[in-house]
């Protein structure tokens, strides 16, 4: 097998099709300024942040973050710029008061003073499905006690183990008033 390198394409009409390729692609994009502020984003991107775009573009990307690990955000921006990639998990926070979890890789300087995060909802990408169902199964076969709380301390879920011990400790309360 031979290796070929193949030049950019000097059709005048690149930016034309990178741009639709940019609008149409499934995964959320984000173009941030050195000062973390969103200055272009995609349809994936503005629905994975229940947010409209007039009310994203020029806001810093803690923001989006829950108020919690807003400091965490900044912090790793420094290492995000000199490493010049980043990848991880990332917990998202819309104007509507909705949290998601999303999986990020980050490429720094994609333009002078531009940088860029590619962005999947962790909770409904297709290639986690096989790991979220094997975990379902496992957690609500467990006789351990197993609950999901928001940042906020909401009770969102529970598996079996945890009604046996929440009926378990309830029937005791009742038996000994």
């Amino acid at each position: 097998m031979t290796s070929q390198t193949f030049e950019r394409s000097t059709d005048p009409r690149r930016s034309e099709y990178l741009v639709a390729g940019f609008e149409t692609c499934r995964d959320g994009l984000i173009v941030l300024d050195d000062e973390r502020r969103c200055v272009d984003l995609n349809r994936a991107a503005r629905e994975l942040l229940h947010t409209p775009d007039v009310k994203l573009l020029g806001r810093k990307l803690e923001e989006f973050a829950p108020p919690g690990l807003r400091t965490r955000v900044i912090e790793s921006w420094a290492s995000f710029l000199r490493d010049g990639f980043s990848s991880g998990v990332f917990a998202t926070f819309a104007d509507d008061g909705s949290r998601g979890v999303v999986e990020f890789t980050g490429q720094a300087r994609v333009a002078a003073g531009y940088h860029m995060l590619v962005v999947r909802d962790i909770i409904t990408s297709p290639a986690h499905q096989p790991a979220r169902r094997t975990m379902s199964v496992l957690l609500d076969r467990s006789d351990d006690a197993v609950t999901v709380c928001s940042l906020d301390g909401v009770l969102l879920s529970w598996n079996r183990g945890a009604e046996r011990l929440l009926v378990t400790r309830r029937r005791r309360r009742s038996a000994s008033r």
